[in-house]
């Protein structure tokens, strides 16, 4: 069941696969607040502190051929179990996520340049 040429979810083990294979590169870090410091669960890039050079290979390159490889799988996934209007629906999902997440992406860069700023008047103050 779930395999690969399964005739009922095609392609599904496949994706679970591929999206585990990009958890083995990308980070999954969980912060221990009580202890105070970072412990990695998961990831190889995380480990390195976003270096791309490690003992199992180029990080960067692994990310993007396993980025690849699982959108390639969803794609298979939605091609042959999901309807035309499912897949529409996905489309549509896609781009409503992608407009949150460039809203969270300027909103971080905003609080960094805030941050910087505090920072940087509460250095002139005490230079004062």
């Amino acid at each position: 069941m779930f395999a690969f040429s399964d005739k009922d979810w095609p392609g599904v083990a496949k994706m679970v696969e591929e999206c585990g294979e990009l958890q083995e590169v990308l980070p999954l870090v969980m912060l221990m607040k009580a202890l105070g410091k970072v412990t990695q669960t998961k990831g190889k890039l995380m480990m390195i502190q976003g270096g791309t050079d490690h003992w199992s290979g180029n990080l960067r390159k692994a990310m993007i051929e396993e980025m690849a490889d699982v959108i390639a799988s969803i794609r298979f996934v939605a091609e042959h179990n999901l309807t035309k209007r499912e897949r529409k629906s996905i489309a549509l999902r896609v781009e409503k996520k992608l407009q949150r997440f460039e809203k969270w992406h300027k909103g971080a860069q905003v609080q960094q340049r805030i941050a910087r700023n505090q920072s940087k008047a509460k250095t002139r103050k005490r230079n004062a």
